[in-house]
């Protein structure tokens, strides 16, 4: 009776342990199935694995329901491999992955033993990993991406300052300037982020508070110069997880920004030059339009006096009893005559001077025009085109020399005719027909003077104007050289 009693005691504890074993498993928050390892028939799953099992029921033979009792054969393709992992006792603990159609799956085993110590059940605990795996992937990816990127990439802790994370662009980066370093580009993670930097409370006190960012700096690492780009990286929930710079070398672009700002400087400097041999070329110009004024007039009182001339010749002609008269008055007119001829010598001269300067100031616009490169192009073409009116004024010049040189001769001849006029008075018509040809002669050149002084004052008139062109285009470059020098500082800051 008494031992009867103690079996019906320890069934009944038995009973309790399991009712207790199962509430506790049933509020465990993890999936949880047992199966008997003789039949592989699932006895028991708890609340949280059927909440799963329904969320993959369509790709299950059995509703989630229906679970307990059913043989664990329906979850492998190969059910032979489980039953032979479960059967013996020495396989377990096991953790394994498997595939349940688009669904991942992560198990681990363990063996239950019973009240005599023997292997009675394995339990299982499971999850569904799928879209863990995923986001791990995804992870992986990501990383590889900013790994692999070509931009240095450096983050580190916000309350410490070491750095945790370079990506591999950045390492064979800092490979390049390594020298100017205290450690080695492979040992930077783990490292402070001090090493960068001359003064680290500044930098420390501007990483440590998000609302600085993000920042822009440029920093000198020896002879090399750094440009940073800094954010702020913050999880989910908006904290501060620490800064992300995003660096660069940017020694070239600072020497070559150097360089380009020397280029802008002596540029400038040759568009003053040039706007000021503009200038002095205007001023020619006008001084060329004058004086080819002063030569028309001149021309234009000699073709007068030749009129004269003709007609106190024809008088002579019909009038010789005042041959002597008209031969005197006849003389004081070739006297005028060979003076204006004289002052058209001497403007003359003043005029080839003029396009010789003009010419040189032509090949100074030309040489300054080269020194520019492209952007001189159009004022080699206005250069060439005012040498090529400067030669065209010295031919027009040479001209005018040659008439003044025949007008010079015709007037010695003129009194030399006059004065026979006045010793022999009997040879007075062939005198007085020689000088009507001699005139008709001068007339003619006096035409040709006045045509090559229209032409000559129109070459000034281009001239200045092509002169305009260059202190415009000096003026373009002097604005364009501003610009770019303001760009290569926007390009270096």
């Amino acid at each position: 009776m008494n031992v009867q009693t103690n079996i019906e005691s320890e069934n009944l504890v038995d009973q309790a342990n399991q009712v207790v074993q199962t509430a506790m498993l049933d509020a465990v928050p993890a999936a949880i199935m047992t199966c008997d390892v003789s039949s592989l028939v699932v006895d028991y799953a708890n609340p949280k694995s059927i909440e799963l099992l329904k969320s993959i029921e369509h790709l299950l033979d059995i509703k989630a329901d229906d679970i307990v009792g059913t043989c664990i054969d329906i979850f492998h393709k190969k059910p032979e491999f489980q039953r032979r992992l479960l059967a013996d006792r020495g396989n377990l603990p096991h953790t394994a992955t498997i595939t349940l159609g688009e669904e991942i799956l992560e198990l681990h085993i363990e063996a239950i033993d019973g009240a005599d110590g023997s292997y009675e059940k394995a339990m299982l605990t499971w999850s569904v990993i799928t879209e863990k795996l995923k986001s791990e992937r995804e992870t992986k990816r990501l990383f590889q991406m900013i790994d692999k990127m070509p931009i240095n990439v450096m983050t580190c802790d916000p309350d410490t300052f070491d750095i945790n994370y370079a990506n591999e662009t950045s390492i064979t980066t800092l490979k390049q300037i390594e020298q100017h370093l205290p450690i080695r580009a492979v040992d930077i993670i783990g490292s402070n982020i001090d090493i960068f930097h001359k003064h680290p409370p500044h930098q420390r006190k501007l990483l440590s508070d998000p609302s600085n960012l993000p920042h822009s700096a440029n920093i000198a690492v020896g002879p090399e110069s750094l440009r940073l780009d800094v954010s702020a990286i913050a999880d989910d929930d908006g904290s501060y997880l620490g800064p992300m710079v995003a660096w660069s070398i940017t020694t070239d672009n600072v020497k070559m920004a150097e360089e380009v700002t020397g280029v802008v400087t002596d540029v400038s400097g040759k568009a003053a030059e040039m706007d000021q041999a503009a200038g002095r070329m205007l001023e020619l110009a006008g001084s060329a339009n004058e004086m080819a004024t002063s030569v028309s007039t001149a021309s234009e009182e000699m073709s007068n006096s030749i009129t004269e001339i003709s007609s106190r010749i024809s008088e002579a002609a019909q009038f010789s009893q005042e041959a002597v008269e008209e031969a005197t008055q006849a003389s004081e007119m070739v006297e005028r005559l060979r003076t204006a001829a004289s002052e058209i010598g001497q403007i003359t001269g003043m005029i080839e001077n003029i396009a010789d300067q003009t010419k040189l100031l032509a090949l100074n616009a030309t040489i300054e025009a080269a020194r520019a490169g492209d952007a001189g192009r159009g004022f080699a073409v206005v250069a060439s085109e005012v040498k090529s009116l400067s030669e065209e004024t010295s031919k027009s010049i040479d001209q005018i020399r040659g008439h003044i040189t025949e007008i010079q001769d015709v007037s010695r001849t003129s009194s030399e005719a006059v004065t026979s006029v006045g010793q022999q008075i009997q040879k007075l018509s062939e005198i007085s027909n020689d000088v009507a040809a001699a005139v008709e002669e001068q007339s003619a050149a006096t035409a040709e003077v006045s045509r090559n002084i229209v032409g000559l004052s129109e070459a000034s008139a281009e001239t200045g104007a092509a002169a305009q062109q260059v202190k415009d285009a000096a003026g373009s470059i002097s604005d364009a050289s501003d610009q770019l020098e303001k760009s290569v500082k926007d390009f270096v800051s």
